[in-house]
């Protein structure tokens, strides 16, 4: 749902925020459109594709729910699917850097590493999300 939630306002919550929209009265609680059930298929048709990959399905980009949620909202944010040919590659670089099986590229090593402390706690701050999602976006560019 929370993707979901993401898909309707285009921004990041906090952790209050999501459960006020389960339980509030001002949340727009309407069933999901036709266009964020295209663009939630469209994503997870992708990802079906992508953790098909060896070791993808093992990686913390499918087992870690910061990791999957930034690669989630920056895959759909982004236009990532259309924007790169060769996404499930570039996606399949960034998850060995993440699981650290890979060095950044020449120049990234200290994005890789902001990345990766704002990836380890207060995972569902807004701010630190979008920052998150920026690294994770220079990484994907550079693999």
């Amino acid at each position: 749902m929370e993707i979901v939630l993401f898909i309707r306002t285009k921004s990041h919550r906090t952790l209050a925020q999501i459960l006020n929209a389960f339980v509030g009265k001002d949340e727009n609680k309407s069933n999901i459109s036709a266009a964020e059930r295209q663009s939630l298929t469209e994503m997870f048709a992708f990802l079906k594709g992508f953790y098909a990959q060896a070791g993808i399905k093992a990686s913390k980009l499918a087992t870690d729910q910061p990791h999957f949620y930034t690669m989630v909202t920056s895959i759909y944010t982004l236009g990532m699917v259309n924007k790169y040919d060769d996404l499930g590659r570039r996606l399949g670089a960034v998850a060995k850097m993440v699981d650290g099986a890979a060095a950044a590229p020449h120049g990234k090593g200290q994005t890789l590493k902001q990345y990766m402390e704002l990836s380890s706690k207060q995972t569902t701050h807004p701010g630190r999300r979008d920052d998150r999602q920026r690294l994770f976006a220079e990484l994907v560019e550079v693999a």
